[in-house]
C-alpha cells in the first residue's frame, strides 16, 4: 500500500460492482499509514483505503486511495511562528464576516492553553485559539468571548507563518452596554479606523463657480500627480451624503464607487480629453466639458454646499445642497456659462466658502 507501517482501522467490506460486462467481487479494507518523514521522532500518518478483488482463490491488491494526512510528533507551534499572520486585522476578522464587521475594539488574541495542534504537512496547522473583542451593534457596545479553530499556513517547512484562516469558530456575547445615538454614529469599527489612519489631509483651494470645481478635478485628473495623491485630493471634495455619515471620514459605498472608479479610469481619461480643460456648456448642476477627438462631451457634476453645512468634512459638515432651485439660484449668482464675449463670466465669492464635487463622470461609453 506504501512505504512505511501499515496499520487496518476498521473492517473489510465485501462488494459486488459490474466492471467491464461482468459482475467483480471487491474488498476495500480501511487502513493507516505510519510513514517516517524527514524529521526525526515525526511520522505522517495517511489515511487511506486499500481495495483488492477476488481472483476466484485469493484476493489480489488492486490500488489504494489515498485521504488526509497528520504529522504526528510535532510540536506546537510557537508564538513567534505565529505571530507574523497575527498582524492584520483582515486575517484576524474577515470583515465580510457578519459580527465582526461590526468590532470597534479588539481585547485579546490567545492560543487556547491546550490549542489541540493538528499538522497536516510541515506547512499547515491549525490549532485553538481564544480571541475576544467588542463590536457596535445598533446603540449597543456588545463584548464577546470566541473559541476559534484558525489554521496557519507558510511557504516553507520551517520558519514563521504569513497566512491564517479561520475553520470554524463559536462566539458567545459576555456583555452588552447602552449607548446614545450620537455614540453610535460616531463610533468606528476597526475598518474604518484603519482607513481614517491612513487619511492624507489635501488643502482644497476656494471654489468660487460650479465651472472652478470641475475645472480643478479635471486638472487633478490630468494631473502628474500620483493616484494616491489624487485619491486624497476627490476624497477632500466630497460631500457627507458620500461618507458614512457627517461625523466620520470614512466613504460609503457610493464614495468608494467614486474614488474607486477615478482612479481606474484615470488613464483613458487622460487619453480621450485635452490637457487643458475646455468648457462647453452647464445644464442644471452638470457642467460638460470638450474631448480631444471633438466627439461627445465629458461631463461632471457638482454641487455647492449650502451656508448650513458649508464646513470640510472633517468639521463634521460638507454635505450637498439639493434641489434645482438652488442651483439655478446659485449658477446666476456666481455667474456659471460664458459671457457674451466668449470668455467665463466673473465669479462672485460665496460666505462661507463652498465646497465641492460630488459626482464625476469618467468616460464609460460615452464614445
Amino acid at each position: 500500500v506504501g512505504k512505511g507501517k501499515v496499520i487496518p482501522t476498521g473492517g473489510f467490506v465485501i462488494e459486488e460492482k459490474w466492471v467491464d460486462d461482468k459482475w467483480v467481487k471487491e474488498g476495500r479494507q480501511p487502513v493507516r499509514i505510519e510513514a517516517p518523514t524527514s524529521k526525526p521522532g515525526v511520522t505522517n500518518h495517511i489515511q487511506s483505503t486499500a481495495i483488492y478483488r477476488w481472483s476466484g482463490s485469493s484476493w489480489t491488491f488492486v490500488t489504494a486511495t489515498v485521504g488526509g494526512s497528520t504529522l504526528v510528533g510535532m510540536p506546537n507551534p510557537t508564538a513567534e511562528e505565529i505571530q507574523g499572520a497575527l498582524t492584520t486585522n483582515e486575517q484576524l476578522f474577515p470583515r465580510q464576516v457578519g459580527t465582526w464587521s461590526k468590532i470597534i475594539k479588539v481585547f485579546t488574541v490567545a492560543v487556547a492553553e491546550d490549542p489541540k495542534a493538528s499538522w497536516d504537512s510541515f506547512k499547515a496547522v491549525e490549532i485553538d485559539m481564544l480571541v475576544s473583542y467588542a463590536t457596535i451593534e445598533g446603540q449597543e457596545i456588545v463584548t464577546y468571548i470566541e473559541s476559534r479553530r484558525a489554521r496557519f499556513m507558510r511557504d516553507g517547512e520551517s520558519g514563521p507563518f504569513t497566512k491564517m484562516m479561520v475553520v470554524r469558530n463559536t462566539a458567545e456575547a459576555k456583555q452588552r452596554k447602552a449607548i446614545t445615538e450620537e455614540e453610535a454614529a460616531s463610533a468606528l469599527t476597526i475598518w474604518e479606523q484603519s482607513f481614517v489612519d491612513t487619511i492624507v489631509k489635501k488643502e482644497i483651494p476656494t471654489f468660487r463657480s460650479l465651472i472652478d470645481a470641475c475645472k480643478f478635478a479635471y486638472d487633478t485628473l490630468h494631473s502628474d500627480l500620483s493616484d494616491e495623491d489624487v485619491k486624497w485630493t476627490l476624497f477632500w471634495m466630497m460631500t457627507s451624503e458620500y461618507l458614512e455619515s457627517k461625523s466620520k471620514l470614512v466613504p460609503n459605498q457610493f464614495g468608494w464607487q467614486f474614488l474607486e472608479g477615478a482612479l481606474e479610469k484615470r488613464a483613458d481619461f487622460k487619453r480621450m480629453y485635452p490637457a487643458e480643460f475646455q468648457y462647453v456648456r452647464t445644464s442644471g448642476d452638470y457642467i460638460y466639458f470638450a474631448r480631444a477627438d471633438g466627439k461627445a462631451n465629458g461631463q461632471c457634476r457638482m454641487f455647492f454646499v449650502g451656508p448650513e453645512e458649508a464646513e470640510s468634512p472633517a468639521s463634521g459638515g460638507g454635505g450637498g445642497a439639493k434641489g434645482a432651485g438652488f442651483l439655478a439660484a446659485l449658477g446666476k449668482a456666481v455667474g456659471v456659462g460664458p459671457t457674451s464675449s466668449g470668455g467665463s463670466a466673473p465669479a462672485v465669492s460665496l460666505k462661507p466658502r463652498p465646497v465641492v464635487v460630488t459626482h464625476l463622470e469618467l468616460p464609460v461609453g460615452n464614445y
